[in-house]
C-alpha cells in the first residue's frame, strides 16, 4: 500500500509510515466503493452466436446414436427467433439512414410485358447468332 503523509506533529515533507490497522482501514474503504458499484450478474443463456442446430459431439467410445434434444429455454427461442427476422420485419420504420435507402422495395410500377416502353427483351442478332451457334 502506498504511504500517507502526516497530518500531525511531524514537519511538512516527511512520510508517516502506515499500521496494519490503517492499512486494513484504507482496504475496506476501497472494498466499500468498489462494492457500491458492484452488481451481481445471475441471468446467464446461451449466446445468440450459436447457431439454432447446435451439434454436440458424443464421447468417442460410444456406440449408439442418441437424438439431439430440443431446446427447451423459451427465452433463448424468442431470442433467437428475434434475431433471424430482417429489419424490415422488425421495425416499422428505418431505424438508421441507411436503411431509408432500400426500405420500400416494391416496384412502382407494375410488370408489364406487353407495353415495349417497360419491356426490353433480347433479341438475336448477327453478331449474336454466330457465338451460340458454334457451341
Amino acid at each position: 500500500m502506498a504511504d500517507k503523509p502526516a497530518d500531525s506533529g511531524a514537519p511538512a515533507g516527511t512520510v508517516e509510515k502506515l499500521n496494519t490497522i490503517q492499512k486494513n482501514a484504507i482496504l475496506e474503504e476501497t472494498i466499500r466503493k468498489q462494492m457500491r458499484r458492484h452488481t451481481l450478474h445471475d441471468h446467464y443463456m446461451l449466446s445468440p452466436n450459436i447457431k439454432k442446430n447446435l451439434v454436440l459431439t458424443a464421447k468417442p467410445n460410444t456406440t449408439t446414436v442418441v437424438p439431439a434434444e430440443e431446446h427447451g429455454d423459451p427465452e433463448y427461442n424468442e431470442f433467437a427467433a428475434k434475431l433471424s427476422k430482417t429489419p424490415r420485419e422488425k421495425y416499422s420504420a428505418p431505424q438508421t439512414t441507411s436503411q431509408e435507402y432500400f426500405w420500400h422495395t416494391e416496384q412502382l410500377v407494375p410488370e408489364n410485358l406487353i407495353n415495349p416502353l417497360f419491356h426490353h427483351p433480347r433479341r438475336a442478332s448477327d453478331v449474336t447468332r454466330f457465338p451460340r451457334a458454334s457451341k
